[in-house]
């Protein structure tokens, strides 16, 4: 007997809890269909996308343990169809330049707009 396939996911990493709490109910809406992932750490978000079909996966910059910076290369290398958003409140133009460099489809300066977000999650899951 096989195990059925996971449904689609998309992936949230943020170590703060209630940006997580808040983020997690945006994109549960933005989202529907998809199942909703979210966790704390890079290596948590591995294991998701070693699980599932992620077809997007936004990530917080400043994280304990791997970065969003370092998670989006390993992404990226082994699933490279995945959107990856890289989000930070260290707002720089460098920050931006390395994210992109690093792989990120988009990257989102803290505080994004709602809209902003759901723009970029529609078009991902399209």
């Amino acid at each position: 007997m096989t195990t059925p396939p996971l449904p689609p996911a998309v992936v949230l990493v943020e170590d703060d809890l209630d940006t997580r709490d808040i983020l997690s109910r945006l994109l549960a809406y933005y989202a529907d269909g998809y199942e909703l992932v979210a966790v704390a750490t890079g290596a948590a978000a591995l294991v998701a996308l070693a699980a599932y079909q992620v077809p997007l996966l936004i990530t917080d910059y400043q994280m304990p343990g791997m970065n969003g910076l370092t998670l989006a290369r390993a992404v990226k290398a082994r699933w490279p169809a995945t959107t990856v958003v890289v989000t930070s409140a260290y707002v720089t133009p460098e920050l931006a330049h390395q994210a992109i460099a690093a792989g990120a489809d988009h990257y989102l300066p803290k505080p994004f707009s709602f809209a902003q977000l759901e723009a970029i999650v529609r078009a991902a899951l399209a």
